[in-house]
């Protein structure tokens, strides 16, 4: 099967992944609106970009869409989808950012992000991450066996993503983290 998405305005699929029953999920960019089958999904901001996410049955039938909005400034930098088809989503914010359930608020200048979902995109949980001075940004994502998240990202002076500080030794650093199936914060270095 294939499919054809979009308007006139400019939107584009970035990652897309398949669960163990041959669901696929597509993730991307969407400035207007989208409708994925399931829906219009609109753009919180006409000037900058907002970011989908959408699963699809293996015979290509539409199953859920949603669209993550900030008032300010958001990218979708990677996602990952487990054999039972939840969803890790990272990349980067600023001022908040909006999975559907209320406005997550950023912490400093920039900040990364962090969220699962299930696999019928209910949104299991989100966590903005960073420090009020520093910029940071999550640039890959992965669910382990157990359903925990191991989140890779860069920061720079100091930050703090779940466990307490980590402190940049200058320019940009390299943090790693592992959330529980629950969002709680198990370990970063």
């Amino acid at each position: 099967w294939s499919k054809h998405f979009g308007d006139e305005a400019d939107q584009s699929g970035e990652f897309v992944g398949v669960s163990a029953a041959g669901n696929v999920i597509i993730a991307g960019k969407v400035d207007g609106s989208i409708d994925l089958g399931g829906g219009v999904l609109t753009a919180l901001q006409p000037t900058s970009y907002d970011f989908f996410v959408a699963a699809f049955g293996p015979d290509g039938s539409p199953l859920w869409s949603r669209v993550v909005s900030s008032p300010s400034f958001a990218f979708l930098a990677d996602m990952a989808v487990s054999p039972s088809g939840e969803i890790a989503l990272t990349g980067g914010f600023f001022n908040a950012l909006d999975f559907g359930a209320g406005p997550l608020a950023g912490i400093g200048q920039g900040d990364a992000f962090v969220a699962k979902l299930s696999a019928d995109g209910a949104l299991l949980w989100a966590s903005a991450r960073g420090g009020a001075q520093a910029v940071e940004t999550g640039t890959a994502v992965a669910i382990d066996a157990s359903g925990a998240v191991l989140l890779a990202g860069i920061f720079n002076t100091t930050t703090d993503v779940g466990t307490g500080p980590l402190v940049s030794a200058g320019a940009n650093d390299v943090f790693l983290a592992r959330y529980g199936a629950a969002g709680e914060a198990l370990s970063s270095r």
